[in-house]
């Protein structure tokens, strides 16, 4: 995995976003707040100054709708679409068997991170200490905190919604940042016969099975060093020349949900129209 340190916190830049599908878990949808077709999802008046800017605005993703929706807000389709969402080309060179991805993600990977995210949230809701596990060790003491636990569920929500939309992950804060290492973390054991259903029809590169790009280019390797402890964290930045990073700050774990950009635009990029 990434250990780069030329990584700025404020993630990473994206593809063109599209609505798309996938299954996943069922949550509690209580004073769930989510836009269809017809309505554009807002930010929510905040209850305190310091809610401003954060998650605490973002009304909660509405997983249900979205699992009956199939991620998409095309009506009748089964999957997303992600050949449309994550192009592949020709390759320029002839002795080429498989084409190759516009981007870093591939259909097939994008498809399969997707799918791994869903079932880590499915069996975090669960069994919460199966994510507490996966966590790092400085944010358990925080993790006992039940609307701490909630504000991370939806962080490792939004992800994949992301995913679903052709956004690539596109963290906006330190909450998805390490939801995104779990699932990079996870993915080569949760294999891919699981999924070979939802991989039909879409198109196989010679890179579908090496995620280390994407881990290099696409995640953050200052949060990476979360699971080396505090000190791994704060001895980086002492040394980096990138006056951009967080400067440690990401030891807070309290601030885990403010986002790197913080206006409606990014706060809400993850959001999904359906007809449900």
């Amino acid at each position: 995995m990434s250990t780069f340190f030329n990584r700025m916190v404020n993630g990473t830049g994206a593809s063109t976003a599209v609505s798309p599908a996938g299954g996943a878990p069922k949550q509690d949808d209580d004073n769930v707040s989510v836009a269809s077709s017809t309505m554009s999802v807002e930010l929510q008046k905040p209850r305190r100054t310091r809610d401003i800017g954060t998650y605490r605005q973002v009304p909660k993703v509405n997983w249900n709708t979205l699992t009956e929706a199939n991620f998409t807000s095309e009506m009748g389709k089964l999957e997303v679409d992600w050949l449309k969402l994550y192009p592949v080309k020709k390759s320029p060179k002839v002795e080429d068997e498989f084409p190759i991805s516009c981007g870093p993600m591939s259909p097939r990977q994008a498809c399969k991170l997707f799918y791994d995210a869903c079932y880590l949230i499915e069996q975090s809701e669960k069994n919460i200490k199966f994510l507490q596990d996966k966590l790092p060790e400085m944010c358990h003491k925080q993790f006992k905190r039940k609307q701490w636990q909630k504000q991370f569920l939806e962080g490792c929500r939004r992800v994949a919604c992301r995913l679903a939309k052709g956004l690539m992950f596109n963290p906006n804060c330190v909450g998805e940042d390490v939801f995104i290492h779990i699932i990079l973390h996870s993915t080569f054991n949760l294999g891919w016969r699981r999924i070979e259903k939802n991989l039909e029809g879409l198109p196989e590169t010679a890179t579908d099975r090496d995620f280390s790009k994407i881990a290099r280019s696409l995640s953050n390797g200052e949060v990476e060093l979360l699971w080396r402890g505090a000190d791994a964290v704060t001895s980086a930045a002492a040394k980096s020349k990138d006056k951009k990073q967080s400067n440690g700050t990401i030891l807070d774990c309290r601030t885990w949900f403010n986002g790197y950009a913080d206006d409606a635009e990014h706060l809400l990029d993850h959001h999904i129209d359906t007809h449900a």
